[in-house]
């Protein structure tokens, strides 16, 4: 008897490591850039993905930013100038790990008033900055870029609340230029978190989901031990 149900507790082993590992794992955010916020340049943006945006806590106190700019079919070679973003409420932070360093143009600025650029009733109202460059190594199309920032009790949290515009709540937003063939070269592109997702808005199971589906099936093992009368054999399933 005691001989079994250490055997049932070495199977359960795995199973409920792997649980403790999903459910401490870190919050992972990603946001799409599919809603022009400067006009459209004569093109449909909510159906045609350019970049996005992934955050992720990194250790106490830490959050990794990834920017991917995917390959498209537009005419010409697109760029991302700007990034904006903003921290609510405001923390000191520290910037890290520009990857690749030779694309960006300077480091992240924070402007408590809002930063000018991203036009319309959108202006003024993101207080984080980061420029790449746009001439030679330029973030263009199939590229990555990633950072991180650091302060005190910062978390993905921190950059959760939206700022508000016509078009919706933001959390952040770009500057997408070298365009062709359209009404305009350049335009604002925002968009709105969401949690979970692997680019382009495709959640996947939080935590909270993975916690219920361990505990059903833990469940379910220890109703059917119970069930069964010693001696005797299971039914089948």
């Amino acid at each position: 008897m005691f001989q079994s149900r250490f055997h049932s507790l070495l199977r359960l082993t795995p199973f409920t490591i792997g649980f403790a590992a999903v459910s401490a794992s870190a919050a992972t955010y990603t946001l799409d850039f599919n809603t022009a916020l400067t006009g459209d340049a004569g093109h449909d943006w909510s159906a045609f993905t350019v970049a996005s945006l992934s955050m992720e806590d990194s250790g106490l106190d830490q959050v990794k930013f990834t920017l991917t700019h995917f390959s498209n079919s537009l005419a010409g070679t697109q760029k991302i100038k700007d990034l904006w973003l903003s921290i609510n409420p405001y923390v000191s932070v520290t910037q890290s790990g520009q990857t690749p360093a030779i694309t960006f143009n300077s480091g992240l600025v924070y402007d408590a008033n809002g930063h000018a650029g991203v036009g319309g009733d959108y202006n003024k109202k993101f207080n984080l900055a980061q420029a790449f460059k746009t001439g030679q190594n330029s973030f263009n199309e199939g590229m990555s870029v990633s950072f991180y920032l650091a302060g005190v009790g910062l978390s993905t949290t921190s950059f959760l609340a939206p700022v508000q515009g016509t078009l919706g709540p933001m959390n952040a937003a770009i500057h997408y230029q070298g365009l062709e063939g359209l009404t305009a070269d350049s335009v604002k592109l925002g968009g709105i978190f969401i949690e979970g997702g692997s680019g382009q808005n495709n959640p996947v199971p939080e935590p909270a989901s993975l916690a219920m589906i361990s505990f059903a099936g833990l469940a379910a093992f220890t109703g059917r031990k119970k069930t069964q009368k010693p001696g005797s054999t299971p039914n089948p399933a």
